[in-house]
Parts: structure tokens; sequence; C-alpha cells
């Protein structure tokens, strides 16, 4: 049996849920930058959606 030199894992939603960390430190850095928002309404409005997306 031969040894692995690298294993991917996609820990995005199956691991872990980094979406709510995600939302949690957008609505901080936005929130300091003049631009309030809560956790709950980046979840509403935003979830899902690509960096792309979101500022189009």
């Amino acid at each position: 049996m031969s040894g692995f030199d690298l294993i991917i894992f996609d820990c995005d939603g199956v691991l872990v849920d980094s979406e709510i960390i995600a939302a949690q430190v957008e609505s901080r850095l936005l929130t300091e930058a003049g631009y309030p928002i809560s956790v709950e309404e980046m979840g509403e409005r935003f979830a899902g959606m690509t960096w792309k997306n979101i500022l189009l």
C-alpha cells in the first residue's frame, strides 16, 4: 500500500458551515465601515450568493 502525498477535503458545509462565520465577519466589517447590517440580515439578503453577485 502506497502513502498519500495530498488529501483534499471539501469542508464547506460538510465538516464546517463557514457561511455563518463569513456573515459574522462581513457584518462586523461593513458596520465598522459605516454600513450597519446585522448577521441575520446578511443571511437573509446574501446567503448562497457569490461575492461577484453580492457586489453587483
